[in-house]
């Protein structure tokens, strides 16, 4: 029989990407000293680095599902699954004109298609054409007011990518690179239901990827939007690998 292919399909936002490790915001040293390359590597396992500066949560678990949709084989391919969720305060939406994402990843092992058709908001700033203001102002007027909203709808992202691998009985590792959620009650009921076995620090975001050796002071110099530089991403990937072996998660 044919020995499988053993990857390591990696989805998150530029903290996963490797953004500003050498100032830039992607490049091919980038994703090769990003701490999920680091764990394929500790792995053994080859990596679909799709992990993208810029995505948002939906993004992330679209993509996932996308990538699995189009390239998975399971007679061919035994993949481990790596999220790495960012913060809960960026959304995409639904975009009448493409949005050429793929410009700035050109680095990525692999990007989804479908990427191009969304915009992607942070809470501030001019994030569209002119023409398309308006109506993002009116967005990200909502994002603000409604925290908890964008929060219950990461928790339900989660669960929904959570239930995915599990009914494709695929091994994964969940963890996040930023704050995903504040104290507030209304998750509450969704947050039960994550499994936090596979969700590394699920309820303690100081050891989140980015406020974890923030706070230990680790400081790159060369980064303008608060990205770490290589030394937090080999610490990070070593932490991860850990733990993967101490629940036994890359076992049948």
């Amino acid at each position: 029989m044919t020995q499988k292919k053993k990857i390591i399909f990696i989805a998150g936002c530029s903290h996963a990407a490797g953004s500003e490790i050498d100032g830039t915001e992607d490049s091919f040293y980038n994703r090769q000293n990003s701490f999920p390359t680091h764990l394929a590597n500790h792995m053994g396992r080859l990596h679909v680095h799709a992990a993208l500066p810029g995505a948002t949560n939906p993004t992330i678990a679209r993509s996932l599902q996308e990538w699995f949709l189009e390239k998975y084989n399971k007679e061919t391919m035994d993949v481990f699954v790596l999220i790495a969720w960012t913060d809960a305060s960026r959304i995409e939406l639904p975009s009448e004109t493409p949005k050429f994402h793929n410009v700035s990843n050109l680095s990525a092992d692999w990007f989804s298609k479908t990427s191009i058709e969304y915009h992607r908001l942070t809470a501030n700033g001019l994030q569209g054409t002119v023409a398309e203001q308006d109506y993002i102002d009116l967005c990200q007027k909502f994002m603000v007011m409604n925290p908890s909203y964008l929060e219950i709808y990461t928790a339900n992202l989660i669960l929904q990518t959570q239930y995915f691998l599990n009914m494709h009985n695929i091994k994964y590792l969940m963890c996040s690179t930023n704050t995903l959620f504040m104290t507030r009650s209304h998750i509450n009921w969704y947050k039960h239901l994550i499994d936090k076995t596979r969700f590394i620090n699920f309820d303690n975001f100081n050891e989140s990827f980015y406020p974890k050796y923030n706070n230990l002071g680790y400081e790159n110099k060369l980064a303008k939007y608060f990205h770490h530089g290589a030394e937090p991403h080999l610490l990070y990937a070593e932490y991860l690998y850990d733990y993967i072996k101490k629940y036994r998660l890359d076992h049948e």
